[in-house]
């Protein structure tokens, strides 16, 4: 038998996430390398906006959040799009506030990941997002009521923000309410299954 549990969370997730007016502010928080998607991101965000643009959406700005082997590569992609802001690595307090002030979360990885602690953080600070479509990502964004996309595809990222975008007019972005919590919660389930 196997027990599914989710990641403990020290606070509750909103009842309702933030809608913004529009979508003008994407963040990408996470360590700067191929396998996360953001040297993909970064090269493709001026292809992104044009295609917003011939929809009759407005541009976005990306603001990326974070540090690591590929930061050369994102620094010298960026150089070449005003619209693409690197910040460098923060700590989880300043996190939480680049979280707030987004429109938009961007979840990009290439590699299979298990339960992306950035999610739960958007969640919490009532950002909406969205992740690519395989493995936990897929999955936590999908409870959280978030849209996915096909990793490495812009077509698939794009008509995943056109739904957020409509999402955010409609006021209907839902998310099951079994996604966290509290760490007591998550001990006790742990220990009455020991048996």
């Amino acid at each position: 038998m196997w027990l599914r549990l989710s990641n403990p969370l020290p606070n509750q997730l909103p009842k309702a996430y933030r809608q913004p007016e529009n979508l003008y502010e994407a963040l990408f928080v996470g360590q700067l390398n191929k396998a996360k998607g953001i040297v993909w991101l970064a090269k493709n965000w001026q292809k992104f906006n044009q295609l917003l643009i011939s929809n009759g959406l407005p541009t976005a700005r990306l603001t990326i959040v974070g540090d690591g082997q590929d930061k050369n590569k994102i620094d010298s992609l960026a150089a070449k799009d005003e619209n693409i802001k690197i910040i460098g690595r923060v700590d989880s307090a300043e996190v939480s506030s680049y979280l707030k002030k987004a429109d938009v979360l961007l979840v990009t990885s290439f590699c299979y990941e298990n339960w992306p602690t950035i999610l739960t953080e958007a969640a919490i600070n009532s950002c909406p997002a969205i992740a690519t479509s395989h493995g936990g990502s897929g999955e936590l964004a999908r409870r959280l009521g978030y849209q996915t996309f096909t990793a490495g595809n812009l077509m698939s990222l794009f008509e995943a923000w056109q739904k957020t975008h409509q999402q955010l007019k409609n006021d209907c972005l839902v998310k099951d309410n079994d996604v966290s919590e509290s760490t007591e919660g998550y001990l006790n389930k742990i220990l009455n299954n020991l048996n």
